[in-house]
């Protein structure tokens, strides 16, 4: 069986969006910083998520059967649904952990310019990969790879939040590392709505 132009754009986003991960969670353990390590967290639901992309789009292509006699496209809005509750949960946990960090102990951060520099590359792949997946979700108007593109422009807009209080905490501002957090965590949160919302919509025609 020959491998759809979707099912191939799902899948290198299942390898991008671990070495994204990677970057940030190391980078993030490293440096003790809470915005990164949010942006680590996010970026490792991503991973999860279009990973159901990858099998929902090939659930998506499969031809109707017996159960399902107008095939299986809403596969890719239930992926879609999965993904706002995993963003749902991290926006959540972000909140929890920057209002601890608040009211606890000072908490020590190692934010180096080679740190900077990892998470200024990250935003740069998640620029690229989002305007190849909101290209093809149009092309091949896929809710899924439309969700997926959704996850990286995200990516973008939080991890640059990211990058600037990383720049303010290592001009000697701590307490941006904690804004940029709850900034992330708005953002998040909104999206996730908006993504639940829509899927909704198409499920319950």
């Amino acid at each position: 069986m020959t491998t759809s132009p979707k099912e191939k754009l799902a899948l290198s986003s299942i390898f991008v969006s671990l070495i994204v991960a990677s970057l940030k969670l190391t980078t993030g353990v490293f440096t003790n910083s809470l915005g990164i390590i949010s942006e680590g967290l996010h970026s490792t639901i991503d991973l999860i998520a279009v990973s159901a992309t990858y099998l929902a789009i090939k659930k998506a292509e499969s031809p109707p059967d017996q159960d399902h006699q107008y095939g299986h496209g809403k596969a890719e809005n239930l992926a879609s649904l999965l993904e706002s509750i995993l963003l749902f949960i991290i926006a959540i946990w972000i909140f929890y952990e920057a209002f601890e960090r608040i009211y606890g102990n000072e908490i020590s951060l190692f934010i180096n310019l080679p740190s900077i520099a990892i998470i200024a590359t990250t935003i740069v792949i998640d620029i690229t990969r989002f305007r190849a997946l909101s290209s093809a979700s149009k092309r091949y108007r896929s809710p899924a790879l439309e969700a997926d593109s959704l996850h990286f422009s995200t990516d973008f807009l939080s991890t640059t939040i990211v990058l600037m209080g990383s720049i303010i905490v290592y001009l000697g501002v701590k307490f941006a590392d904690l804004i940029a957090a709850i900034f992330v965590a708005i953002i998040i949160l909104s999206i996730s709505f908006k993504l639940a919302l829509k899927s909704i919509n198409i499920l319950m025609d």
